[in-house]
């Protein structure tokens, strides 16, 4: 019996000595051309060895029946190989990673350039960038991707209707206009900023400095936003992009900071009203306003009306409470639908888009807006370097007014 188990020990030995020295033989190429490649790291999964192919894409590296080869280098997709005891001379082909990053455009609205060929400061947003930001306008995604452009309110517009809410060069005047030169697919455009949709722009270059002024001279000297909005390929397949977006947001809390109610501001009244404190404003000659509770507390000093008749009217004005009522009434969540279509082709010589959307803005104070686009264009290819463009768009929007603020009501 003892021999027995001496005699599978040693085999079991033998087994795993021969499963932790297998020798396995090699060569990596490319599975484009070929081509044997220097330089891969082969790295064993269990024992944890490392090395390199040589100049002609060999190695040899000494590992365990059941273990993996792990082959990687920066410029092609990592391989996993599982290594049998039979492998025998492994060919590994590797595939190369497209690492050629895509090359950003300047468009000036005249050109398009590539970065080293433009003097000044700009910044490129891309439509991934846009559709990362949520909003319904192309200002709403704009705001906080784009470093040096400041949004704000209430500064002068070239429009009396619009104030601009958006500043590239800083302050520049005091009285004038403010706001910059919007230059939509190669042409100005002087209508409302608010009515493109933002799912139909491709790129959005905004030129911040000189290089604004010497395109476009005076213009151009608040900035210039050049929107580049989508277009059909030639030669494409037809494609039907659509989109439902749901925004959601909390209405905001009138009681997250602490604040004196009704009931206690009237207390305080009180309180000075017995040390005399509005003595002053009580015997003015100018009849200066005074408080409800004021008022009722004067009655009764004056003896213009009983104990009971003041205690009751005071009382009245203490249990009402502003906060609670336009909370109640008001406050509440706001909602943003938007819905998006686009359709874009082309053959050898045509190239074409159709879009459309529907955004529906239900805001917290109970405002509405909403808005409708629809545009459609087509290029037509003349020969090689001239081309015709026709295009189409038409925009709606509708606003209902809301509740008054709660610091107007208060």
């Amino acid at each position: 019996m003892r021999s027995i188990i001496l005699i599978g020990s040693l085999l079991l030995g033998t087994s795993i000595a021969r499963a932790q020295s297998i020798t396995v033989k090699g060569v990596v190429i490319e599975a484009s051309d070929k081509k044997p490649i220097s330089g891969v790291t082969i790295t064993s999964n269990i024992a944890r060895t490392e090395l390199q192919t040589n100049a002609v894409g060999e190695f040899q590296i000494t590992t365990s029946e059941n273990d993996t080869l792990i082959i990687s280098h920066v410029n092609y997709q990592t391989q996993r190989v599982a290594v049998r005891e039979n492998s025998g001379s492994l060919l590994i082909s590797l595939a190369r990673i497209n690492d050629q990053m895509e090359e950003v455009t300047i468009n000036t609205g005249y050109q398009r350039l590539k970065p080293n060929e433009v003097n000044g400061s700009f910044s490129v947003v891309t439509n991934e960038k846009l559709n990362e930001q949520k909003g319904t306008s192309v200002l709403d995604r704009l705001n906080g991707v784009t470093p040096g452009v400041l949004f704000k309110t209430g500064k002068n517009s070239s429009s009396y209707n619009t104030p601009s809410i958006i500043s590239i060069r800083g302050e520049s005047t005091i009285n004038g206009p403010l706001d910059p030169l919007i230059i939509l697919d190669n042409f100005p455009y002087d209508g409302d900023i608010n009515n493109i949709n933002p799912n139909d722009v491709e790129t959005i270059t905004v030129l911040k400095d000189a290089v604004a002024t010497s395109i476009y001279g005076a213009k151009g000297g608040n900035g210039v936003v050049v929107i580049t909005t989508k277009r059909g390929k030639y030669n494409s397949k037809t494609r039907v992009d659509v989109s439902f977006n749901t925004i959601l947001t909390k209405g905001p809390d009138l009681f997250q900071y602490q604040q004196l109610n009704s009931a206690d501001f009237i207390e305080m009244e009180q309180f000075l009203f017995n040390k005399g404190y509005y003595n002053n404003t009580i015997n003015s000659p100018f009849k200066q306003a005074i408080s409800p509770a004021v008022a009722v507390l004067l009655k009764r000093k004056k003896g213009q009306i009983s104990a009971s008749d003041s205690a009751s009217q005071i009382n009245y004005l203490k249990s009402g409470d502003s906060k609670a009522a336009y909370n109640s009434l008001y406050a509440n969540n706001s909602m943003v639908l938007q819905n998006n279509i686009s359709i874009r082709g082309g053959s050898e010589n045509i190239a074409w888009v159709l879009g459309g959307n529907y955004d529906q803005s239900d805001n917290y104070d109970r405002s509405k807006t909403t808005r409708g686009n629809i545009r459609f264009n087509n290029t037509f290819r003349i020969g090689k370097r001239i081309s015709l463009d026709a295009g189409l768009s038409y925009a709606n929007s509708t606003a209902q007014a809301g509740a008054p603020s709660y610091n107007s009501v208060r």
